[in-house]
C-alpha cells in the first residue's frame, strides 16, 4: 500500500508525548512490512521542509505553525496531499488523532479510505480540568473554565466531528476510548476497533547493569527504595499527588525517595510544593528524557507511580515500565483498568486520594514477593499482549480487512 499519514508533529521533530510514539512504531512497522509511508506534517522547527527517515517520506510544510492545526494547516495540508497523490496515487490515508480534519471535509472528491488512530476521545480532560477548578485545587479562575468549554466546543465541531463522520474506520488505543467515542459522537460501531497501544519490548527490558548505573548517577545509597513517575508535568497528570504521598510516607521513617522525570508547564509548581515540604534531599527532578534513553530511568526504579486526575487513553509510560517489569501503582482512571488488573499485575488507586496512594506503596515496600510477583505478571503481559508487533500486525490485518469490504462496495455506498 501506498499510505499518506496526517500528523501534525512527529516523534522525529520533538514530540514527546504518546500519539508520536504511536506514530513513530506503526510507520517504521508499516515500512518493514513492505508498505510506503509519506508523512505530512507542520513547520519542522529548525525549518527543513523534508526528510526520510528510517523509509519513512517526511513533508515538513513551511507556511504552517509548528505542532498546531490554526496556522494554515488544514489547507496547507491538502494542498501538499493533492500535490503528492498526483505523483503517485494513494490507496490509504491514517489520521493521528483528528490531524486529518481537513482531509475528512474534502474526502468525497479523492473516495480514498480514511483511518483514524485515537489515543482519547470525548471531553473527559476538559471535565477533568473543571473538576480541578471546582474543588479549587489549583485556583483555576472561572473565565479559565469558561476559555476550557469554549476550547473543546471549537475543537469538537471543527475538528472532532469531521474527522470522525469522514473516517471509514476508527482505531482506539483502549476500550475506554472505543466506549467514549461512541458515547460523545454519532459515529456506527461497526467502524470502531480496539488496538491497544504495543512498544519495543527488548528497548525495554530489565537491566542491572543500567540500574545501577543511573542509581549511581542520581545518588540513590544502598537500602533506599526509589519511586519514580514520568511525563509531561501539568496539574492533571498528578505528580504533585506523589509528592504529597512522599511526604507522608517520610513520616513514617520510610528511607525512600522519588524521580519525576520530564518537563512542562507545571514544573515551577511542582518545584514550589518541594520547597514548602522541605523535601529537595528526597526528590529527584530530571527533566526532559527522551523516550530512547527513558528506559535506563525505569530500570533505576523500584515501584512506578501514574496518579493521573485525568482520563488517559492507554499512557505509553505505562507499558514501558510494565514492560521493564516494574511493580505499578496507577489510578483507576480512563483505559488503564484495562490492562492493569488490581491485585494481579499492578495496584489501582483511586484518581486524587493520596491515603489510597500511602496505603499501596506501603504494601509493597513491606512485602518484596508481591512486588517482583506483580512485576513478573506485568511483563508477561506487555510480552504477551502489549507489544509493537502486535499493535502493527492487528492495525494491518484491520485495515487490509475492511479496505477489501470497502472495494467491493460502490463508491455511492461508502462515499455518500
Amino acid at each position: 500500500m501506498n499510505i499518506c499519514f496526517f500528523s501534525i508533529v512527529t516523534y522525529w521533530h520533538g514530540g514527546k508525548g504518546g500519539m508520536e510514539i504511536h506514530g513513530k512504531i506503526l510507520c517504521e512497522g508499516l515500512v518493514e512490512r513492505g508498505h510506503e509511508v509519506t508523512i505530512i506534517s507542520t513547520r519542522h522547527p529548525n525549518g527543513k521542509e523534508y526528510e526520510e527517515v528510517n523509509g519513512i517520506k517526511i513533508y515538513c510544510l513551511a507556511e504552517t505553525g509548528f505542532s498546531t492545526y490554526w496556522k494554515k494547516w488544514g489547507k496547507e495540508s491538502l494542498k501538499k496531499f493533492d500535490q503528492l497523490n498526483r505523483m503517485k496515487s494513494f490507496d490509504i490515508v491514517l489520521s493521528q488523532s483528528f490531524n486529518g480534519y481537513y482531509f475528512a471535509k474534502n474526502k468525497k472528491k479523492y473516495q480514498i479510505p480514511l483511518v483514524s488512530f485515537l489515543q482519547g476521545a470525548g471531553p473527559y480532560m476538559t471535565i477533568s480540568k473543571i473538576k480541578l477548578a471546582v474543588q479549587r485545587r489549583h485556583h483555576t479562575s472561572i473565565a479559565e473554565v469558561i476559555r476550557l468549554l469554549l476550547s473543546y466546543i471549537v475543537h469538537y465541531f471543527i475538528l472532532h466531528l469531521p474527522t470522525v463522520l469522514g473516517s471509514d474506520l476508527i482505531i482506539c488505543a483502549s476500550d475506554h476510548v472505543n466506549d467514549s467515542l461512541r458515547k460523545w459522537y454519532p459515529v456506527r460501531r461497526e467502524k470502531i476497533y480496539t488496538i491497544m497501544n504495543g512498544i519495543d519490548t527488548l528497548g525495554f527490558s530489565p537491566d542491572d547493569k543500567d540500574r545501577n548505573r543511573i542509581r549511581k548517577h542520581l545518588g540513590v545509597r544502598e537500602g533506599e527504595s526509589l519511586l519514580m513517575t514520568s511525563g509531561t508535568i501539568s496539574k492533571e497528570k498528578g505528580h504533585h499527588l506523589a509528592i504529597e504521598a512522599l511526604n507522608k510516607l517520610l513520616e513514617k521513617n520510610v528511607n525512600l525517595k522519588l524521580m519525576i522525570v520530564g518537563d512542562g508547564e507545571y514544573l515551577t509548581s511542582l518545584s514550589r510544593l518541594i520547597d514548602k515540604f522541605g523535601l529537595k534531599k528526597r526528590i529527584i527532578l530530571t527533566g526532559f528524557v527522551p523516550n530512547k534513553s527513558i528506559g535506563n530511568y525505569y530500570n533505576a526504579a523500584d515501584i512506578y507511580l501514574i496518579p493521573t486526575l485525568r482520563a488517559e487513553g492507554l499512557p505509553f509510560a505505562l507499558i514501558e515500565a510494565m514492560s521493564i517489569g516494574l511493580p505499578i501503582i496507577a489510578s483507576k482512571a480512563g483505559g488503564i483498568p484495562n490492562v492493569v488488573k488490581d491485585g494481579k499485575d499492578g495496584l489501582l488507586i483511586n484518581p486524587g486520594d493520596t491515603n489510597d496512594m500511602v496505603s499501596k506503596i506501603l504494601i509493597l515496600l513491606r512485602n518484596k514477593n508481591l512486588r517482583e510477583e506483580l512485576g513478573v505478571k506485568a511483563r508477561q503481559k506487555v510480552l504477551n499482549e502489549l507489544n509493537s508487533e502486535n499493535m502493527v500486525n492487528r492495525t494491518l490485518n484491520v485495515i487490509e480487512s475492511n479496505l477489501f469490504a470497502v472495494k467491493n462496495k460502490s463508491s455511492s455506498e461508502i462515499y455518500s
